[in-house]
């Protein structure tokens, strides 16, 4: 299958932060859409969280406010504990475009804006 990664959404923007008191994030959050050419340029947006804590519970990640749903494969992936360094993808469903992330852990929930 032939893929074609396309940083549409680019390295986040953290436009509003919440959840913790120093209002940084235990995880880096980075989207990105993928567009595979064998369904006819089917675009598939993917957040990637890495940790930078040394440890942190992602128990669920939201796309635009519940409008944009986790494909069901990648959503029991959660929760899931990550140690310092730690990498964890997200696949939404086909043709959603991320405006908003929630990202909800056992240290809080942050929101980025694209």
């Amino acid at each position: 299958m032939r893929v074609k990664t396309y940083l549409g959404l680019g390295l986040v923007t953290l436009l509003s932060l919440g959840g913790c008191s120093d209002d940084t994030p235990p995880v880096k959050i980075e989207s990105k859409v993928i567009t595979s050419t064998m369904f006819g340029g089917v675009t598939i947006p993917v957040v990637e969280l890495t940790a930078i804590v040394d440890e942190v519970e992602v128990q669920d990640l939201i796309g635009n406010r519940g409008n944009c749903k986790i494909n069901s494969i990648d959503k029991q992936l959660l929760p899931k504990k990550l140690q310092y360094g730690q990498k964890i993808k997200f696949g939404f469903v086909a043709g959603c475009t991320l405006s908003q992330i929630d990202v909800v852990t056992d240290q809080g929930k942050w929101s980025v804006n694209y």
